[in-house]
């Protein structure tokens, strides 16, 4: 007879950085002693005055309109090989994370405490998703994982990286099984300027004239329209008069948000854009018809390092030998 061996758990928390509540950061150990860092958030507003019309397609948080959600942003992968000028993550990079390392992030914030709320997990912390198949597979179960009865949603953004057309069809499919409007999309394009984008994102990159095609198709699959996430700065131009013959209002909204203050985007030299431009930006945008939202973190989340861009492990992890994975 076969001795039974208690399986090793596939994270092990090594630290919680913030308070009691929401926001907060963990950073985590795999078993094969890689280090990863995942957060949680509250969005206290739900849809107050964020509500689409009648037209157009339902919000993923129509059943709990006014209630809080939990927003957990995990990690994809080992650091990330994307390296993106302003963000602190792309320092190092060792490695995919399996679809199991995936999901255990989601049970090591669900056990801090934190109020009962709708959950939306976004796969925003680490890493590039479209770059890792377990991705795929993490989401096929997530609904099931989670459990929660106020619902469960998911967020994925990516940059759209090229030659990965394979895993956006499949993630069309799994749009299309999901209940509808609780698979979202959120494409990180921060300019209309090829070349600023260029700069910005260091690896190869869909055109923007294909990106708009298959959000289009998303939008179909899912029943809820992508979200286009600009980080705004001076170093990268957005252009309403490009971004409309691309990128329909029906199928897309705008996510306009700051450029955080991090170790990257110091080292870049750059800057946010000035808050009267920002509003010019956004009344643009949505005289030309789009849905704009304007995101900020707040002081709470950026002492944390909860905010997108962020990564409070980086320092330290410069410093350990690089152990990659195969």
């Amino acid at each position: 007879m076969t001795p039974y061996v208690e399986a090793e758990a596939p994270l092990r928390l090594l630290s919680v950085r913030g308070g009691s509540a929401p926001p907060r950061v963990l950073a985590a150990e795999t078993a094969d002693g890689h280090r990863l860092e995942m957060a949680d958030a509250m969005d206290d507003d739900g849809l107050a005055g964020r509500r689409e019309e009648a037209a157009r397609p339902k919000h993923p948080f129509e059943s709990t309109p006014d209630g809080p959600r939990r927003v957990l942003s995990i990690s994809t992968s080992l650091g990330c090989p994307v390296r993106c000028t302003f963000c602190d993550a792309g320092g190092h990079y060792e490695g995919r994370l399996t679809a199991e390392e995936i999901l255990a992030q989601i049970d090591l914030l669900l056990a801090q405490p934190g109020p009962a709320a709708a959950i939306d997990v976004q796969l925003t912390r680490m890493g590039e998703p479209a770059f890792n198949p377990a991705v795929l597979e993490a989401l096929a179960s997530l609904p099931a994982r989670c459990g929660s009865s106020l619902g469960v949603s998911a967020l994925l953004a990516t940059v759209v990286p090229a030659q990965t057309e394979g895993f956006f069809e499949r993630l069309l499919e799994l749009a299309r099984a999901w209940p509808s409007g609780r698979l979202r999309l959120r494409i990180s394009l921060h300019t209309t300027d090829p070349a600023a984008r260029a700069r910005l994102v260091p690896v190869r990159v869909q055109e923007a004239r294909a990106v708009a095609a298959y959000g289009t198709r998303f939008h179909a699959a899912s029943g809820v329209r992508v979200a286009l996430a600009f980080a705004t700065s001076e170093a990268l131009p957005v252009d309403p008069a490009i971004l409309r013959p691309l990128f329909a209002p029906d199928d897309f909204t705008v996510r306009l948000g700051p450029l955080h203050p991090t170790e990257a985007a110091g080292r870049a030299q750059m800057s946010p854009l000035a808050s009267a431009r920002s509003a010019a930006l956004a009344a643009a945008l949505r005289a030309d018809g789009y849905e704009v939202e304007e995101v900020s973190a707040s002081a709470v989340d950026l002492e944390v390092g909860a905010a997108c861009g962020q990564y409070v492990s980086g320092g330290r992890d410069r410093l350990r030998p690089r152990r990659t994975r195969l």
